[in-house]
């Protein structure tokens, strides 16, 4: 049997009691550490407890990363077209995604 663990990154904007308890749900386990991944770019957010990786803007720029953008972030939205949507073909595109 091998010693070595595997690492669970809850990627996410905030943290309440639930995300908490998930974290520590994943832990328990004990074959995985768990750590909460935040933007803490506007500031410090409370992680309840659980181990947290700090990302900000400031830490990208330490770690060589480029963080300068010449326009807007641009989203790219992939879709996989399931018949679920109840349409009859990709042309027509689900409000939801209407504009991206």
């Amino acid at each position: 049997m091998s010693d070595a663990r595997g690492l669970i990154l809850l990627r996410t904007h905030f943290v309440d009691a639930g995300i908490a308890e998930l974290a520590r749900s994943y832990a328990a386990g004990g074959d995985y550490d768990v750590m909460i991944a935040l933007d803490e770019t506007a500031g410090e957010i409370d992680a309840h407890g659980c181990p947290k990786l700090s990302m900000s803007l400031n830490s990208c720029v330490r770690l060589g990363l480029n963080v300068a953008f010449e326009a807007g972030l641009r989203i790219r939205v992939n879709v996989v077209w399931p018949p679920a949507f109840g349409r009859d073909s990709p042309g027509s595109i689900p409000p939801l995604f209407a504009g991206v």
